[in-house]
């Protein structure tokens, strides 16, 4: 959902796949060990793994056909902190934005049980999602194919 009120950071510019990241045999591993790599980039981040491991038992009755692993990492994404430049979610997206990607293996086990849990989850009941976006700007126009990176 952030993305959306993220749009003025995007530049349209294509980027190169993540080629050999994740193999077909890749493990899902536990939320810890996914974040290990990752642990000396976002501020707090076993603290915020508790409270989105928290979040996901609490959600376990509702999802139960997806592990708390997979909750917990849903709910850590959805995780804000304070400031928001230190978020997760938004370390997360500016490697992605990068225009290599370099930084993105240590990111690898998380991106993957994030993707799976995704996956799990039901479908959204509507196709659109609005979380607060801005006015985008003059350099957006309505009904305009936007690539994101």
């Amino acid at each position: 959902l952030q993305r959306v009120r993220d749009l003025g950071l995007e530049d349209g510019d294509l980027r190169p796949p993540a080629l050999g990241l994740f193999p077909r045999d890749l493990q899902l591993l536990p939320l810890e060990e996914c974040l290990a790599e990752v642990e000396a980039v976002v501020p707090d981040l076993f603290h915020l793994a508790k409270l989105a491991r928290a979040k996901a038992r609490k959600l376990q009755g509702s999802f139960g056909h997806v592990s708390e692993d997979m909750l917990a990492a849903v709910a850590l994404f959805a995780l804000d902190s304070t400031p928001r430049e230190q978020s997760l979610n938004v370390l997360l997206n500016e490697t992605l934005r990068a225009p290599t990607r370099q930084d993105l293996p240590p990111w690898r086990d998380y991106i993957w049980l994030l993707l799976q849990a995704l996956q799990q989850l039901p479908v959204a009941p509507e196709r659109a999602v609005w979380a607060g976006a801005p006015a985008l700007g003059p350099g957006w126009a309505v009904g305009a194919e936007v690539q994101l990176s």
